[in-house]
């Protein structure tokens, strides 16, 4: 297998080490989305985070979680190619952006939807014992039927108690991990709070100027109150997967199961006995050794059916898009963090609009593609746990 077996129609994106791209499978006539990886020029931490990726996504069969469909090497192009499904609706920051810009909004009924499709592909990868660790607007995908699928498990890890590394995006960091601090799922759960903030304000939770004015908010929890358009249910909501401490979120199972999101949205018990992952795929000396490690192709697999609310069951055919995203990453060694705290942010915009792949320095980045988050100012007391 190799890319000649697909037409490529558009680039979706790009990053320092992969193109993503929407293709055209010449056997089945279906489009799909090619994610191709620079394999050889990446560090050792970076493939195997790529391998993550391909294990945990030809693992997890579920409505609300992108959809794997083969892995091969492109042996001209010496590349790791993973295609996955299509969503021709793109990512939640393309709609949010969208809203902005032609100064609309959307409904309540859209965000609770959006919500517990969220919560429950969030459930799916911690009944696996994965974090996502990355869960962010543009991370979040929706389908041409309006369905929610989560994406891009570059960082995601399985942890059987706390993590350790620090990663995220900022806007979208939980206190802990801006601490410093071990984290475990809850993390997740706070990140995807500030998503669902974010729909309802078409802004993020915590703005600043510059990072230590970012901490600050982040690690206190100050954030403005949603639109008075939304109900105070949504507000409540919000505010509960915001907590400071990770103790006081609920669990994703929580979510479903508050009256006040059975009162503003159908919830369907999934029911879900979920299967084990496949067997790691461990770093292989070269790329042509890691042929026979990978999974193989699953074209034929369907996923559940999703549940709308008035109950009708639909199938859900559609595919899910990829983009890149620049992740912030630093491993437990003991390391520092480059960036000062006190960096200015520039203005939210798409990574390719904002060409950060190339060469500006990595403090005028945007938060949301600054490959790594400044250490906690060591002013501020770590013991709120």
């Amino acid at each position: 297998m190799s890319m000649n077996n697909f037409d490529i129609l558009e680039k979706l994106g790009e990053g320092s080490y992969s193109t993503v791209y929407k293709v055209l499978r010449k056997t089945d006539g279906q489009i799909y989305a090619a994610k191709k990886v620079k394999f050889n020029s990446l560090n050792s931490r970076d493939k195997q985070n790529a391998l993550n990726e391909i294990r945990f996504l030809a693992s997890i069969i579920h409505p609300n979680i992108v959809g794997y469909k083969e892995v091969f090497i492109d042996e001209p192009t010496s590349s790791l190619c993973l295609i996955m499904e299509y969503a021709s609706k793109g990512d939640l920051l393309q709609m949010i952006n969208n809203h902005k810009k032609n100064n609309t909004r959307f409904t309540e009924e859209e965000i609770w939807k959006y919500l517990v499709q969220a919560v429950k592909g969030l459930k799916a990868l911690h009944n696996r014992n994965i974090l996502h660790r990355d869960i962010k607007s543009a991370n979040i995908f929706i389908t041409s039927e309006n369905n929610v699928q989560l994406g891009d498990l570059n960082v995601a890890k399985v942890v059987h108690s706390l993590a350790y590394t620090q990663t995220g995006t900022p806007y979208y960091a939980s206190p802990e991990v801006w601490r410093d601090l071990p984290y475990n799922s809850k993390s997740d759960i706070w990140s995807l709070g500030c998503v669902i903030y974010e729909m309802c304000a078409l802004d993020p939770a915590f703005k600043s100027k510059d990072m230590k004015e970012l901490f600050s908010k982040v690690v206190k929890g100050r954030y403005n109150e949603i639109p008075n358009v939304y109900s105070s249910d949504l507000a409540a909501v919000i505010k509960c997967m915001l907590q400071v401490k990770p103790i006081l979120r609920p669990s994703c199972e929580k979510i479903l199961e508050m009256p006040l999101v059975r009162k503003n949205v159908a919830v369907e018990n999934e029911g879900e006995s979920p299967n084990g992952l496949i067997e790691a795929i461990k770093l292989p000396h070269s790329l042509r050794a890691l042929k026979n490690k990978l999974p193989g192709p699953m074209y034929q697999r369907k996923t559940r059916h999703l549940s709308t609310k008035n109950g009708n069951n639909d199938e859900d055919k559609e595919n899910i898009s990829r983009k890149p995203s620049k992740i912030l990453s630093r491993e437990s060694s003991g390391s520092s963090f480059t960036p000062s705290p006190i960096g200015r942010l520039s203005s939210r915009q798409r990574p390719e609009q904002n060409n950060i792949f190339r060469s500006k320095p990595l403090i005028d980045l945007h938060p949301c593609n600054q490959s790594r988050l400044p250490r906690a100012p060591k002013s501020i007391n770590n013991s709120y746990v």
